[in-house]
């Protein structure tokens, strides 16, 4: 629903407090403005990822779409 709080609460419940996320070639605009609030929570398309925002954060989560993305960039 792109709220902040909500978003929040779920990486509660996921245990995430310092996440880099990386989606497909775009990031859903909702969700990224959603967790821009949040620190320690980084969200980037996959083209943006890089090995620096990758290693400054505890956990990497890729969607389905950053992993295609990334294999089709990687090969």
């Amino acid at each position: 629903d792109g709220k902040t709080k909500t978003l929040v609460a779920n990486f509660e419940k996921l245990g995430l407090k310092s996440a880099l996320i990386i989606d497909g070639a775009e990031v859903n605009a909702p969700f990224a403005n959603a967790a821009r609030n949040i620190k320690h929570i980084d969200v980037l398309p996959a083209a943006g990822a890089n090995v620096y925002d990758i290693l400054r954060r505890d956990t990497l989560v890729l969607t389905k779409a950053a992993v295609q993305a990334l294999e089709e960039r990687l090969s």
